[in-house]
C-alpha cells in the first residue's frame, strides 16, 4: 500500500474515532441561564416551574442545557427580525 493510501485510511479511522466518542454536555444552573439573559435567578426558578422554560430535573435540582435555551430564546424573539424570518 502507498502512502497517500494509508494517510488517508488513517483520516477515515481517525473520523470515525471522533464520531463515536461521547459528547459533552453542557448543563448550567438557574444562576447562569439569569446571568445570559439578564433576569434574576428568581425569574428564571420562576418560569422554570410554569414549565415556560426547557429543562432537566435532576432530583430536586434544575438544570439547563446551553443549546435549548439558545433555541428557547431564538423562538421566544418578535419584532422586525421575526417578521423576516
Amino acid at each position: 500500500m502507498d502512502a497517500r493510501r494509508t494517510a488517508e485510511i488513517a483520516a477515515v479511522d481517525e473520523d470515525l474515532r471522533a464520531a463515536e466518542a461521547p459528547r459533552t454536555v453542557r448543563l448550567l444552573h438557574a444562576e447562569d441561564v439569569a446571568s445570559q439573559i439578564g433576569m434574576t435567578p428568581q425569574w428564571v426558578y420562576r418560569e422554570t416551574r410554569r414549565g415556560l422554560i426547557p429543562h432537566i430535573k435532576l432530583g430536586r435540582y434544575y438544570r439547563y442545557r446551553s443549546t435549548s435555551i439558545d433555541e428557547w430564546l431564538a423562538a421566544s424573539e418578535r419584532g422586525a427580525r421575526a417578521l423576516l424570518a
